[in-house]
C-alpha cells in the first residue's frame, strides 16, 4: 500500500508540472499582441505538437486534458490516504 500511494504521489507531482508548463504556454498564446504569431514556450509543448499543430484552440485543448488528469489523479491520492488512514491499527 504504501507503493502505490508514493506511486500516486509522483505521479500526482508530475502531472502538476506538466500542467502548469502546458497552462503557461496556453497563457502565452492567448496574448498574441505580443507576438508575430502563436509562440510555443515551455519544455512539454515543443514536444507535443512539434513544429506543427500550434493554435490556441489545441494549445487550451491539450491544457484542460491536463488539468482534468490532474484532478483525477489528486482525487485519487486523496482516496488513498483516506484509505490508509482508515487501515492504520490503533494502538
Amino acid at each position: 500500500m504504501k507503493n502505490i500511494r508514493i506511486i500516486s504521489l509522483i505521479a500526482l507531482a508530475i502531472s502538476i508540472i506538466v500542467s502548469v508548463d502546458l497552462g503557461l504556454n496556453y497563457l502565452n498564446s492567448t496574448f498574441i499582441e505580443k507576438h508575430d504569431g502563436v509562440v510555443i514556450i515551455g519544455f512539454f509543448a515543443p514536444i507535443l505538437y512539434g513544429d506543427s499543430g500550434w493554435s490556441v484552440y489545441n494549445f487550451f485543448k491539450t491544457f484542460s486534458t491536463s488539468m482534468i488528469i490532474t484532478v483525477f489523479i489528486g482525487i485519487a491520492n486523496i482516496i488513498l490516504n483516506i484509505i490508509f488512514i482508515l487501515k492504520k491499527p490503533t494502538n
